[in-house]
């Protein structure tokens, strides 16, 4: 079991953090404030199992992030109403939705779990903050629907493991900007182990596991023998050796296509401090329940420190000519990575991005502001 609940996900200490904002602390009491603009008290849940198994999921990602939203807010106001809230989204979906299993997508959709991720993520969240306000029977209820989330997920990293080629195969990938740097994919393994597709899905089976307290599962996605398992993911998601440029550090494992780079900010920092983040939410995770390492610490701070160069100052100039950082995304990233491993007190705090707004918008919303410096 874990060591604390709440914030399964974010090891923050929710008396601490209301204290802050209560006292009128920044950015606690900004954030606050706009994400209390986020959030409904009358908003109806549409669940919906897609007739097209390939998806789409964007009902899934929407209901989700407001049921997030409203267990967050109920974490730092202790209002009840948004609990109950909170409560209608998760039992509204747990009755009604069936989350789609790799089978059902004909084979075509290898990242169907990835694009379930967000959504389910997002439920384990909001129940693991206010399940302690719903009846036992409601318990009961979100629980078996997460358990089925867990199992629905891992029916896609079973196929993703069964499509790893040979430990030893290697694959080299190019920044897409001609003469920079060259990284060398040392174990195509890492690209499947390391990438977005398995770590986001992982990410969310574990998350949906632990919050329901589903014991076999967790068991299984730390076994050995699972070529999946969260230590061989975490592994690959930070372990690659940069090779191109000469200089041997462990930079974070991430896939750059052409196209990537450019005004959007969707480049190699885009990719780069994504699946490092996401790293950093199955190691806390994994240390709640007891199971983190030495070496998964060691390699998610390589990473982070590597990552650091470009967000500190002085500013090192990005490794990827042309790529623009963009700083609402990476901001939020680092610091939960600064919160959960300590360090870098440096990491850019302009005028680039809002403070009141700070937050990653794809998982955890604006409690990411809620916990750092905590």
């Amino acid at each position: 079991m874990p060591k604390r609940r709440p914030s399964l996900i974010l090891n923050v200490q929710p008396a601490l953090v209301r204290a802050a904002i209560a006292a009128g602390c920044e950015p606690y009491h900004s954030a606050l404030a706009f994400l209390a603009g986020k959030v409904s008290l009358t908003s109806i849940p549409t669940p919906v199992s897609p007739t097209d198994p390939n998806g789409p999921f964007t009902q899934l990602d929407a209901d989700g992030k407001r049921a997030r939203n409203l267990a967050v807010m109920f974490m730092l106001t202790l209002d009840p109403r948004y609990a109950a809230r909170a409560a209608v989204y998760l039992l509204a979906w747990a009755r009604a939705h069936a989350p789609v299993p790799f089978k059902a997508t004909g084979n075509l959709d290898y990242q169907g779990g990835y694009h379930q991720s967000f959504g389910a993520f997002c439920f384990a969240l909001a129940f693991d903050l206010m399940r302690s306000t719903m009846t036992s029977g409601d318990q009961a209820t979100v629980a078996a629907y997460l358990r089925t989330f867990s199992d629905v997920l891992e029916t896609y990293q079973m196929h993703w493991a069964g499509h790893m080629p040979p430990a030893g195969d290697t694959i080299a990938y190019k920044w897409p900007v001609p003469g920079t740097a060259t990284y060398l994919r040392e174990d195509a393994r890492d690209y499947h182990r390391g990438r977005d597709t398995s770590i986001c899905t992982l990410a969310a089976e574990l998350a949906c596991a632990a919050s329901s307290r589903y014991g076999a599962r967790i068991t299984a996605l730390y076994d050995p023998a699972n070529p999946l398992n969260v230590s061989a993911v975490l592994h690959s998601a930070c372990n690659p050796v940069n090779q191109g440029d000469g200089v041997l550090d462990r930079v974070p494992n991430c896939q750059i296509n052409a196209g990537t780079t450019g005004g959007s900010g969707a480049g190699g920092m885009n990719y780069m401090t994504f699946n490092t983040c996401m790293a950093g939410y199955v190691y806390e995770m994994t240390d709640q329940l007891g199971r983190g390492t030495d070496t998964m610490r060691t390699e998610l701070r390589a990473s982070f420190d590597y990552l650091a160069r470009f967000c500190s100052l002085p500013l090192q100039p990005l490794p990827c000519a042309g790529d623009v950082q963009n700083w609402s995304l990476t901001r939020s990233r680092m610091w939960v990575l600064r919160h959960i491993l300590g360090g870098h007190d440096d990491v850019v705090l302009s005028d680039q991005a809002d403070p009141s707004r700070f937050w990653e918008t794809q998982y955890v919303g604006s409690v990411t502001t809620m916990q750092a410096g905590l």
